[in-house]
């Protein structure tokens, strides 16, 4: 590998690592908004339906109260769950410092690589998850309205069939 090819890729492995970063950034904003959208679904449905005078509970309000669980807790664990992996400084000082810059630009560029991998892979993870967290949002939302409402199984399932869903 000649040096000016070495060191463009040094340069693109090193800021793989802020991109990596970015993008677990913006989907933990994700598990934000979800989580937060939820609550908020979660709290001002009762109200509403204390306002507009809804005495019975019906299997909706339940339905809601799980999924409200389902998603509370896939966003928990989605913004808790692994961590990205960096180059640690002090093991660059104890292991690569006495090396040439040759050397050294290529040891960063194989443990970036590996790197780069492992943190695409948690990335992708947290982003299903993520995914998962918005659906059962969905579905918290709907099973909320059928509550307001009063509306049955039966209008569910033909409003699925009218607009192809089933």
């Amino acid at each position: 590998m000649e040096k000016d090819t070495l060191d463009l890729s040094y340069d693109i492995a090193i800021r793989a690592y802020e991109t990596a970063r970015a993008r677990l950034d913006e989907v933990n904003r994700f598990f934000n908004i979800v989580a937060s959208t939820s609550l908020s679904l979660a709290l001002s449905v009762p109200i509403l339906v204390r306002v507009l005078n809804i005495e019975k509970f019906t299997w909706w309000f339940f339905f809601a109260l799980c999924l409200f669980v389902v998603t509370y807790g896939l966003c928990a664990i989605g913004r808790l769950w692994g961590h990205l992996i960096f180059l640690h400084p002090g093991l660059i000082h104890e292991n690569y410092q006495d090396m040439d810059d040759v050397s050294f630009k290529r040891e960063i560029l194989y443990w970036s690589g590996d790197h780069c991998g492992k943190n695409l892979n948690l990335i992708e993870s947290k982003w299903r998850m993520a995914v998962g967290a918005m659906v059962t949002l969905g579905c918290q939302a709907i099973c909320s309205v059928f509550w307001v409402l009063d509306l049955d199984l039966f209008l569910l399932v033909e409003l699925m069939v009218v607009f192809r869903l089933l």
